[in-house]
């Protein structure tokens, strides 16, 4: 049997239609083909860009509350270390205002002391009356007279107290030269209380407390 060779490549198909349309679709497919591994390529490159990106602002979001916790833990600590100077400031003062209070105290002894009614004013604390009491004391002219205030429930009580205060021992020693009583009716109160004021002259004659 003779055989029979068959071209499968007929070269009229290089003029012909058909030829051209198969370079078409070759050309078509390779493009495509290019297009796509282009696309993933592009995708790919985008995903890596993406996750780079989302990295970045994870760190950069736990930097940012890194930040605010050590800011958060510098305002409590200063403001505990304000509370501490607050704290110190208020005990500085109150020690100041205790000291003054003493000064105050030992100018005032100073001066009850070098003025000589010292022992009047111990007795005036000792005696002691239900409706009339003293409110105030003022050592004035050098240290030479003392002015009393005080309030008494009925107009002729201070009187008497007065004329106690002067029997007292202090007074009794010729360490006063007269006592004066004051009143006005402007001065009554609400419920009956009177106020009235004495005035202590020191002697020229001076005793020794």
């Amino acid at each position: 049997m003779a055989k029979q060779h068959i071209n499968l490549f007929d070269e009229s198909m290089l003029h012909g239609n058909r030829w051209r349309e198969w370079r078409g679709g070759v050309a078509a497919l390779l493009i495509l083909i290019c297009a796509e591994f282009v696309y993933i390529n592009i995708l790919g490159n985008v995903e890596t860009e993406m996750n780079s990106q989302h990295r970045f602002l994870q760190q950069q979001s736990v930097n940012v509350e890194e930040q605010i916790d050590r800011v958060k833990n510098s305002t409590v600590e200063l403001t505990q270390e304000v509370d501490k100077i607050k704290q110190r400031i208020s005990g500085l003062n109150n020690r100041k205002s205790q000291l003054e209070e003493t000064v105050k105290v030992m100018a005032a002894k100073s001066i009850f002391s070098r003025s000589g009614f010292s022992p009047l004013l111990e007795s005036l604390a000792l005696t002691v009356e239900e409706d009339t009491y003293l409110t105030s004391f003022n050592i004035v002219n050098g240290g030479q007279q003392l002015y009393l205030t005080g309030h008494s429930m009925g107009a002729a009580q201070p009187s008497g107290y007065i004329h106690r205060l002067a029997n007292s021992a202090p007074l009794s020693e010729s360490r006063v030269e007269f006592l004066r009583l004051s009143r006005s009716e402007d001065e009554k109160f609400t419920d009956g209380r009177f106020s009235f004021q004495v005035t202590i002259f020191k002697t020229e004659k001076e005793i020794s407390p």
